[in-house]
């Protein structure tokens, strides 16, 4: 999962490069299986994703990118990937898009977990 500092070089690159908004979420979930039949355990799998995304508003338009690597510099491209989308789709919007309707959010969710 991204650090909050690398999320915030996200939102700080996006905004840099003229995004009017920027969020940006995380994921990182991990999900365990096991198969049995018979009382005997036929399989064990694991399965991990994780990785992040960008949506922004530039230019008049909505733009989104994302990606799995977490360095500076991937984060910095996914960020200007995202404006320059934004920007593209804006040149075809034909309608203007209010964000003070929206309230300002930040919240995080950990699923309990017994042993």
């Amino acid at each position: 999962m991204l650090s909050d500092e690398l999320m915030q070089m996200a939102l700080d690159t996006a905004v840099g490069a003229g995004a009017d908004y920027a969020e940006a979420r995380t994921e990182d979930s991990q999900a365990e299986r096991i198969h049995v039949r018979n009382s005997a355990v036929e399989r064990l799998t694991t399965e991990r994703d994780a990785g992040w995304g960008i949506h922004v508003l530039a230019g008049g338009g909505w733009g989104f990118a994302s990606a799995p690597l977490d360095d500076p510099t991937s984060i910095r491209q996914t960020a200007l990937r995202a404006v320059e989308m934004a920007r593209a789709s804006g040149t075809r919007r034909r309608s203007h898009s209010d964000l003070s309707v929206m309230s300002t959010e930040r919240g995080e969710y950990r699923t309990p977990l017994e042993k």
